[in-house]
């Protein structure tokens, strides 16, 4: 890592990144836990543990973005200090340093790019588990509380039931 030795304070701020990277990799980690008992709770239709693991997971969402926003802030100081264009990745600052694949900031880079990764996979399936909750209950709901729309024919093909459609649940409270 000879680069960091030639501009001055690079070194300090590479130290800083790689901190908000272990940081990020946590709040990754604590997250994939958190989303991991969350799916459970929606397999097992524990609705009234939803509120308080929804909860914890904003306040994940919520520290991972400030963390975010502290890993660009460093990102660009250090591409100020390499005149290199603010808006660089940590994989084109990690090739720009020629930095090895065992380094600190290459593997925390890769090993925080398959948490991410992860943890979208969990939020999809969630979304989806969540929205078949949502669709299995309205369409219960429906069946109890929808008027029914067939009309019922006598055996000699006279209408018995015009004008009588019924719900299993009065609607008219």
């Amino acid at each position: 890592m000879g680069i960091s030795r030639t501009l001055p304070g690079i070194s300090e701020e590479l130290v800083r990144l790689e901190d908000v990277l272990k940081k990020q990799l946590e709040t990754v980690d604590r997250l994939r836990q958190i989303l991991d008992e969350k799916q459970k709770l929606l397999l097992a239709w524990r609705t009234d543990l939803l509120d308080e693991i929804v909860l914890t997971e904003d306040e994940a969402f919520s520290v991972l973005d400030e963390l975010e926003r502290a890993r660009i802030d460093i990102t660009v100081e250090i591409a100020k200090l390499m005149e290199a264009e603010p808006d660089i990745t940590l994989a084109q600052l990690i090739d720009f340093l020629g930095l090895p694949a065992e380094h600190p900031l290459t593997s925390l880079g890769a090993r925080l790019l398959n948490g991410m990764d992860e943890v979208r996979e969990m939020n999809s399936t969630n979304a989806f588990l969540a929205q078949n909750m949502v669709d299995y209950t309205s369409f219960v709901l429906r069946l109890f509380t929808q008027e029914s729309d067939k009309t019922k024919y006598g055996a000699d093909g006279t209408v018995e039931s015009e004008g009588i459609r019924r719900s299993i649940l009065d609607r008219e409270a």
